[in-house]
């Protein structure tokens, strides 16, 4: 080995409680981050179900469709025979 590897090795050593601190710190972080983008995915989800369940529970009713008869039954009026005549 020639004598620069010798002192990169030697640094290294040195400073390898630093280093090895350093990445599990790190590995923490990491961990902790990826913890709270997950529980807040998690919740968003939770609500948007939660939100989207209350909405078609609202007055637990079908819906109703409004419909104006009136012409058919003039003209059903028109076709039938008078019973009064």
């Amino acid at each position: 080995m020639s004598q620069a590897k010798v002192d990169q090795h030697k640094e290294q050593k040195k400073n390898r409680k630093q280093l090895v601190k350093k990445k599990r710190l790190s590995a923490i972080y990491g961990r902790i981050a990826g913890i709270i983008v997950l529980a807040a995915v998690v919740g968003w989800l939770g609500y948007s179900a939660y939100d989207l369940y209350e909405q078609s529970q609202d007055d637990g009713s079908l819906p109703t469709t409004v419909c104006d008869l009136t012409a058919i039954n003039n003209f059903f009026e028109e076709l039938s025979p008078d019973e009064a005549e």
